[in-house]
């Protein structure tokens, strides 16, 4: 594949680089995934020889299709297209991905507007309809025209105005005016009769047109025509390279059709009020027009649009064979330019197969051209397939841009304009060069203080200062110019942290620090401590630095970094060939900011430092002096190889200098003797610092003859004073190791502990059978922890273990606690061990360990057989075959003789019984259960085999057989023992029996009349339904009789009236005459309240006279203190009430 070639108005062109090629070749040759319209974009940017000052330089970002043939439109970074098939896709440009896709014709879509909002789109198509459609609501409407359609645009002010106004033509040649009345839509011909109109604008009520003729404009706010422009002479038929309408404002017209260019200013004689509308003048002539530039191209226009004061024109570079004659026999195709936003026109290609493939077409041609056609710049795109394409297969169009200037060379950050370069293959977006474009371009070509100085003028963002000085610093860096690095950072770095840390730790990369400390800052900004760190550090390295070192820690706030990184720099240095007098005064400078004022002072008397005697007595060192003679004797002792004696003596001469126990502890564990001084290392007065204690700690941990020294070390110290972590790392890889002991594994286990990672010293505490495990366990509350160690809490304590596991079933389940234990092997009796778990499983939910209820049958034959039939009854569970093997291998009768019942084979398990246990009363109790005759009989014959057995069988029948039959069918001359005393203890019990049964007929006989008369009194009772104004009437009573009264009635209050066709039993009036209370009896008689009181006082009055004594003659009331009958008053529990109690007088008086 060729590669493009970029040219300028002033420069000569130059082939892109190898890897340049490579790129654009692989976005040419890329293949495209199925179902995709934006797959990917490439940055692709030209390369030019030019002066830096040439700012004409565009970008382009390729935006591949797979479609063939479509239409598009753009506003902003969403870009709209219409395809063949008649379907219209949203997509969003900047996303890269298809956001709507909706049908809207039938045939191919021609042409796509937007109106100035950018919330409706219309569209028409060779079907013949124009469809409006709402992108972010579902309103859409369509027109019908029955000609195919070629040019739409929508009025800009769509969205706001109710009129709706939109103007469309096409082939039938009519300019249609669509405006929205009161009775529906309308549609106006604005024009018609010169041909096809090929293409439409509309910008603010200006509209213009195209068709063979030329170009019309109209004006829609006073309803006539402004002006006519020829079409240009010579120029191809519009159907085969369609004329192109662009308005840059709202009276400057871009037209461009076949090689001809004309820029028309149409004065529409509007004037501004004062709240920014026009106000239109009627205007009396057509000449409304200027045509203020006008030219002609060497090649054929394909697309133009404005470029602030300029144009950008797409340019087709027609060949030998690319004249009117190939225009006139190419298949035409559509295309047009954008309207309101940004619309491009993407064509409705056919077929490519008609094209005449010569395959020797020229690279379009992004031109930018002054009014004058000079032009400024000039790009080739080596689009895909260009080979073959023609004039009308390309298009141009772009977005709106907030600036209307190009001011200063360069576009504002969101002003600059975007052009969408339109191919059958591929949709490229273009856009000019800005500031920052152009601060890279200088970069690049390695002209960095230029590209500083733009930047400190004011050229780009702010944050580019950044970029461009670190690509400047980089640059110096290749160059090893480090100095002059250096010394543009405080300028190039200014104020940001990041950026000053990040070249610190890269001039130390480099080894080159050196020459950058004197230029790091201390504040404004501070800097991280490790970068101060490593600059100090990096000037203890050679000698030639020691003395900036020094002026530097002097200089510098000792806030601001650590000093014990660059003391454990130099002091492998002390008594060396490099140790310099300068070096040793740093040293000595960071012993004071690290506090360690005896060591700094025997640094300066070493340097015979005059002002050492202020120094003494500001820091109170009188005390140094005599440690540093306590050292010189433990140097002594340590060349002696007196390490115990050394070690015994510290807490002498050291006392209470954490400093110099610090340096000892580590000294010794240099000398790898730091065991024999753990037991006199301090751990309060003086307290040490952490490592200190975690030296010695982890020194222990190194041989197992320490081991048990390490362990009670650990319970001893207290756990504040140092970190349990390294230690921890020091012993965890000895785990599993032949130098494991014991005491290392407890002494890892309370470090866990102090570091609280409980689980791993739970873990640790049952591999070695800590009785006290169990008390850890509930503290911690550790029970997750449960299932990895079964075996081990088995094995220390198993009658706590047990209940533990079995409380905690949901935790750990019992198939988990079952594969382990049987997994034990030797460790222990791990079948007993089963057993216990399994049985006390059992005991707290029968059904948990129902899988493992067959080996727990043979358990329990094994451990405790006595559990066994119980266990056999209770579950349900296990196999009764191998249950019974267990019990015919162990001998167990009873179990066999339960299992044999429950399998359905009664008659062996009889057998056992008789034969084997001998137990006839266990027999008779097995037998009684079944409750079949048939096994009676086998049982009579089983023992008619044992004569004793047939006495004690004549014993126990009673109740279940007749004794009778037993006697009847005994062989003659069978010798019973205690026949006589045993057939009279079967006569009298016989006749207890009877008498039992008689006694008991009596009582349930009994009962059943007692219970019949309370019946038949609580039916008698009446059931009281009272009215409103008894109610009422009720409530002025007093409310203690009122209470006695309810109590002794036990009636059901109805507060409701009784209305119906029912009658009273004595005055015979329907109840829903009288607004009376009624009474009702079970007997279904029912009365007036009043008539039947009434009755009742005349029966009693009848009756007072003759004081009768017979219970014939009873009172219906009964009172406190009055006679009557005592056993329905104490069935009734009312007599102590006094309260009265009412029968049905009807049912009375019949009985009576």
């Amino acid at each position: 594949m060729s590669i493009g070639v970029a040219t300028t108005a002033n420069a000569s062109p130059r082939l892109h680089t190898a890897a340049h090629r490579r790129r654009v070749g692989d976005f040419m040759d890329c293949e495209k995934s199925s179902d995709c319209y934006l797959l990917n974009g490439v940055d692709y940017e030209y390369d030019y020889d030019y002066d830096h000052n040439d700012h004409w330089v565009i970008r382009y970002l390729w935006l591949l299709s797979k479609m063939e043939a479509m239409r598009g439109l753009a506003i902003a970074h969403c870009l709209v297209l219409g395809r063949n098939v008649g379907r219209t896709i949203f997509a969003a440009l900047m996303m890269m991905a298809v956001v709507m896709e909706f049908p809207a014709h039938t045939a191919t879509v021609n042409d796509l507007c937007f109106d100035i909002e950018g919330e409706y789109i219309g569209s028409c198509s060779d079907d013949g309809s124009v469809v409006i459609s709402s992108l972010f609501t579902d309103e859409r409407m369509k027109f019908d025209y029955h000609r195919p359609m070629k040019a739409i645009a929508l009025d800009p002010d769509y969205a706001r105005k109710s009129s709706r106004r939109f103007v469309a033509g096409g082939l039938a040649g009519h300019l249609y005016f669509n405006t929205k009345k009161w009775m529906g839509y309308r549609d106006q011909v604005l024009h018609s009769g010169e041909g096809p109109i090929h293409a439409v604008k509309w910008r603010t009520s200006l509209i213009a047109w195209a068709n063979d003729a030329g170009v019309k404009v109209y004006d829609s706010a006073n309803d006539q025509r402004v002006t006519f422009i020829e079409r240009p002479r010579g120029s191809p038929r519009p159907e085969l390279l369609l004329p192109h309408l662009v308005w840059q404002d709202d009276v400057l017209l871009v037209i461009g059709w076949g090689t001809s260019v004309k820029i028309a200013s149409i004065r529409t004689n509007q004037n501004k009020v004062a709240n920014g509308t026009h106000k239109h003048i009627p205007m009396s002539s057509m000449n409304q027009v200027d045509i203020v530039a006008s030219f002609q191209t060497s090649y054929f226009i394909s697309g133009i649009a404005p470029f602030g004061d300029t144009l950008v024109v797409l340019a087709y570079i027609p060949g030998e064979g690319d004249g009117e004659k190939e225009f006139s026999s190419t298949i035409p195709s559509r295309q047009e330019p954008p309207i309101g936003a940004v619309i491009v026109d993407m064509f409705a290609f056919r077929s490519y197969a008609s094209l005449q493939d010569q395959g020797n077409a020229q690279r379009p041609e992004v031109r930018v051209v002054t009014w004058n056609n000079d032009e400024l710049a000039t790009d080739a795109l080596p689009v895909h397939g260009f080979e073959h394409y023609k004039a009308k297969d390309y298009a141009l169009a772009h977005a709106p841009f907030s600036g209307s200037s190009y001011a200063g060379g360069q576009w504002a950050a969101g002003d600059e304009p975007l052009y969408y370069i339109v191919s059958p293959k591929d949709v490229v977006i273009a856009k000019p060069r800005d500031a920052e474009d152009h601060i890279s371009w200088l970069l690049q070509h390695g002209w960095h203080e230029k590209a500083l100085a733009a930047v400190e003028a004011g050229q780009g963002r702010s944050e580019l200062l950044d970029e461009v000085g670190s690509s400047y610093l980089d640059h110096l860096i290749v160059e090893r110019k480090y100095t002059e690095a250096a010394s543009l950072c405080p300028k190039l770095l200014r104020g940001s942290a990041p950026a000053w840390e990040r070249w610190v730790f890269h001039f130390a990369h480099l080894r080159q620090l050196p020459v950058l400390v004197p230029y790091i800052p201390t504040e404004n900004p501070r800097l991280r401590d490790t970068a101060y760190e490593v600059a100090l550090v990096a000037l203890t390295t050679n000698p030639s630095f020691h003395k900036d070192l020094s002026s530097t820690v002097k200089s510098w706030p000792p806030v601001i970094y650590s000093a014990l990184p660059v003391i454990s720099a130099i002091e492998p240095q002390l008594n060396t060939s490099s140790m310099t007098d300068a070096l040793g005064e740093a040293l000595a400078e960071l012993y004071v900011i690290d506090g360690r004022y005896e060591k700094a002072f025997a640094l300066y008397a070493d340097l015979m430092k005059p002002d050492i005697f202020d120094f003494l007595e500001k820091h109170s060192l009188h005390d140094a002096l005599r440690e540093k003679v306590g050292s010189s004797y433990l140097d002594h002792l340590i060349v002696e190889r007196k390490y115990t004696e050394a070690a015994s003596l510290c807490p002498k001469l050291l006392r209470g200098s954490a400093s110099a126990w610090e340096r000892w502890v580590f000294h010794f564990a240099h000398l790898r003797q730091l065991p024999v001084l753990v037991p006199y290392i301090p751990t309060e007065n003086p307290r040490l610092r952490d490592t200190a204690y975690e030296v010695a700690l982890v020194a222990l941990t190194t041989n197992p003859s320490f081991h048990k020294d390490l362990l009670s070390t650990v319970k001893s110290w207290p756990p504040v004073i140092y970190s349990a972590l390294p230690v921890i790392s020091a012993i965890e890889p000895q785990l599993n190791t032949s130098s494991m002991t014991d005491a290392l594994g407890e002494a890892l286990a309370e470090l866990y502990v102090i570091d609280g990672r409980y689980e791993k010293a739970f873990a640790l505490y049952a591999d070695l059978m800590k009785p006290d495990i169990f008390d850890f366990l509930e503290k911690h509350n550790l029970h997750d922890a449960l299932r990895e160690k079964v075996v081990q809490l088995m094995m220390i304590d198993c009658k706590c273990a047990v209940p533990l596991l079995t409380q905690h079933r949901d935790l750990i389940t019992a198939s988990e606690v079952v594969s382990q234990l049987l997994a034990a092997g030797n460790k222990c009796d791990s079948r007993y061990l089963l057993h216990l778990y399994l049985h006390s499983l059992f005991e707290a939910n029968p059904h948990a360990g129902r899988d493992f209820h067959d080996m727990q049958v043979e358990l329990y034959a094994d451990y405790d057989q006595k559990m066994l039939l119980p266990f056999l009854r209770s579950s349900q569970h296990y196999t009764l075959e191998k249950a019974y093997e267990i019990c015919v291998r162990r001998d167990l009768l009873r179990e066999q003789v339960f299992i044999l019942g429950r399998m359905g084979n009664p008659r062996q398990a009889l057998v056992v019984i008789i034969n084997k246990l001998g137990d006839i009363e266990e027999a008779i109790e097995f037998v009684s259960m079944q409750h079949d005759d048939e096994l009676w009989e086998e049982l009579i014959k089983q023992c008619f085999h044992k004569p004793e057995m047939v006495g004690v069988l004549l014993e126990h029948t009673v109740g279940n057989l007749d004794p009778l039959y037993i006697v009847n069918i005994v062989p003659n001359g069978l010798e019973i023992p205690r026949l006589r005393d045993r057939l009279v203890k079967i006569i009298t019990d016989y006749r207890t029996e009877t008498s039992l049964r008689h006694g008991c007929n009596d009582i349930l006989k009994a009962d059943c009349v007692n219970l019949l008369i309370k019946y038949y009194k609580e039916a008698r009772r009446a059931i009281y339904l009272s009215n409103e104004e008894d109610e009422t009437r009720a409530k002025r009573n007093d409310s203690s009789s009122r209470a006695s009264q309810t109590e002794i009635m036990k009636t059901t209050e109805v507060k409701s009236k009784t209305k119906g066709g029912g009658r009273c039993c004595i005055c015979f009036d329907p109840f829903s005459i009288q607004n009376v209370s009624i009474i009702v009896f079970f007997c279904c008689h029912t009365y007036h309240t009043t008539c039947l009181l009434d009755s009742i006082n005349a029966v009693l009055a009848k009756k007072e006279a003759a004081r009768p004594t017979s219970r014939d003659t009873e009172l219906y009331y009964q009172y406190e203190n009055g006679d009557g009958d005592v056993d329905d008053d104490d069935e009734d529990g009312n007599t102590a009430s006094g309260a009265p109690r009412m029968r049905c007088i009807l049912c009375t008086t019949a009985s009576s």
